[in-house]
């Protein structure tokens, strides 16, 4: 049980930590990619009480989620263990099954899409007013309100943006007989040969958001210089 205990809390701490580094990454990244620079310091430092909120959001979303996957998760593997062992599959059991299976991929395509709004628009919005990721949400949301079918669409392009870049990536492997795979798998190095993709995407988004008006144009000013 102590030992349990710590690994759980240990798993728990790294996530926290994951999530915290990578929420100042997203807006360190934003950053080079809307400036065309490459700093590091200064966003680190400029964005840290915002990135913090964004910590926040989704530390919370994600216990929500695991709150409301983890009894779907037991109550799946408590009804499929009887079956198991006693190798009868029942009607009723098989449809508990699939049920519960269905709920968890809707929950879970619910949770991932609040996931994708949030870095590719709620993030920006974020970065251009200095708010708290509630109050960007609460903005993105009269604008999602306004725009629902173009940004449905967005998401529909998205998901055909990224089977083409797997498809992409998948030729590349094959033709060079899984070296690129191997040199992708390198955390560091993989980051740097897939740079050009996960700039076009993050970029994807930003040049996006900027044709609902300058207000949300991260590639200028929000506010227009005095004459």
């Amino acid at each position: 049980m102590p030992l349990a205990i710590f690994l759980v809390t240990f798993c728990l701490a790294l996530w926290m930590l994951f999530i915290w580094l990578n929420s100042r990454g997203k807006f360190m990244f934003l950053h080079c990619v809307a400036l065309n620079r490459a700093d590091v310091v200064e966003p680190w430092n400029r964005f840290g009480e915002i990135a913090n909120s964004l910590f926040w959001f989704r530390f919370v979303l994600g216990l929500i989620g695991m709150v409301i996957m983890l009894p779907l998760l037991g109550l799946g593997i408590l009804s499929a263990i009887p079956m198991f062992r006693n190798d009868a599959w029942t009607f009723v059991g098989i449809m508990i099954l699939i049920g519960l299976g269905f709920a968890m991929v809707l929950i879970g395509i619910f949770f991932l899409l609040i996931r994708k709004l949030t870095t590719d628009f709620v993030v920006p919005i974020m970065f251009l007013r200095g708010s708290r990721c509630l109050a960007a949400w609460s903005e993105f949301r009269q604008l999602l309100r306004a725009n629902f079918g173009q940004f449905v669409l967005y998401l529909l392009f998205q998901l055909v943006i990224s089977i083409v870049i797997g498809m992409m990536v998948l030729v590349v492997v094959i033709v060079t007989c899984c070296i690129a795979g191997c040199l992708l798998s390198i955390p560091y190095l993989g980051t740097v040969l897939f740079l050009p993709v996960i700039v076009f995407k993050r970029a994807y988004s930003l040049y996006y958001l900027a044709q609902y008006g300058p207000a949300y144009n991260v590639f200028q000013p929000a506010t227009a210089p005095s004459p």
